[in-house]
Formats: structure tokens, sequence, C-alpha cells
């Protein structure tokens, strides 16, 4: 028998091949884009995520007076003995003066002399009475609804030291207690002593 060339059979194979290769062909083509498919179903709600840190309370709990004169020799009480001593009391009405306040806030009284008029004097302070060569103090005391100014005579505890001249003036800032635990866990509290820093770290007017 006769041996089949090497063209017969590569003649035979691209007959076979023809059709595949033009069903290939026609199948690769890209057609149109078709339409957008519809809208799948949400998925479920995710977790809520965690609650963020409570920022610090502002200044706006801060309460603090004017300066106020003093008023004429009415507004003093009597002249009583405490413990020895001769006082005049000086009585000053405040509702934000509570138990909580007293037990965990903090309260600053502050006088102004007219002898130095641009210092703002925490007290207790002590100051040149008006007897000659006698050394007065002015100091404070808390109740629930008020604050009540003493004034006495240091070296002579036994005069009475009379009423403070009235263009002499007070003043006085109540910082609850949560409002200063907030401030000194983040930054550290003034001298409150220091009546410019106080005021300056509590954004009060001077």
């Amino acid at each position: 028998m006769k041996k089949k060339s090497f063209c017969y059979w590569s003649l035979i194979f691209f007959f076979f091949s023809l059709p595949t290769s033009l069903i290939i062909s026609s199948c690769s083509k890209t057609g149109p884009e078709g339409p957008a498919g519809a809208q799948g179903v949400p998925g479920p709600q995710g977790a809520p995520g965690p609650e963020g840190t409570k920022g610090d309370a502002g200044s706006a709990n801060v309460f603090y007076s004017d300066w106020t004169a003093f008023y004429d020799g009415s507004s003093w009480s009597s002249a009583t003995n405490e413990y020895g001593i001769i006082i005049r009391k000086y009585p000053v009405t405040e509702p934000k003066i509570t138990d909580a306040v007293i037990d965990q806030g903090a309260v600053m009284v502050y006088a102004k002399f007219t002898s130095t008029p641009s210092e703002a004097n925490p007290l207790p302070v002590t100051f040149a009475s008006s007897y000659n060569g006698i050394l007065a103090e002015l100091k404070f005391r808390l109740s629930a609804g008020s604050i009540t100014l003493i004034h006495s005579l240091i070296t002579r505890p036994d005069i009475d030291p009379g009423a403070i001249n009235y263009q002499n003036s007070y003043r006085y800032i109540i910082i609850p207690g949560g409002v200063h635990a907030r401030h000194a866990s983040t930054v550290p509290l003034p001298d409150l002593k220091d009546y410019h820093a106080v005021c300056k770290y509590y954004g009060i007017a001077e």
C-alpha cells in the first residue's frame, strides 16, 4: 500500500480543524453590554461602634460674683465675742453655696483695699486697720446658702474692729466639685490664692 504523503495529512487536519476555529472565533467575539441587574437585598446592619470618650466639662458651671463694695456699717453685725476675740460679721446670701460645694468643691473670696486697689487679696488676709499700728484680719466662713466675712484685730483681739470701709470691695468664685475634679485630672490646677491665675484658668473676666 502506498504511504500517504505529509501534504495529504496536513490537508485533512486543516479541513477538520476549520469548523472548530470558526466556532471558537464566533463565540469569543464581544457583544454589546447588557442592562444592569436589579439591586440586591441590603445586608444586615452592622454592630454599633464603641462609645466615644466623654469630653471634659467647660467652666460654664463656675460661678463668680462682681466686685462688690462693702456697704455702710448697718450691714455689719454688732461686735460679738467669739472664743475670746471680738469680731464683726458681714453676711452674704448666696444660694449657690451648697453642702456639695462645701464638701467637694472650692470657694475663693478675694478683697481689694483702697490702699492697694490693683491687688486682689485672697482671704484670709492681714492688713493695716484704722487703729494706728494695729493689724486687722479679714477671713470667711461658709454655710449652705451663705458666705460670712469676718473682721477682727490680730494684735488687739479685745477691741471692736468696727466695719470695713465701704470703699473697699470683695469678690468670690465658686467652683463645683465635679468641675474642680475634672479640670484637675487633665490640666494642673492653678494656685487658688493667685487671683489672676484662677481667672485665666477658668476664663473669668477680671
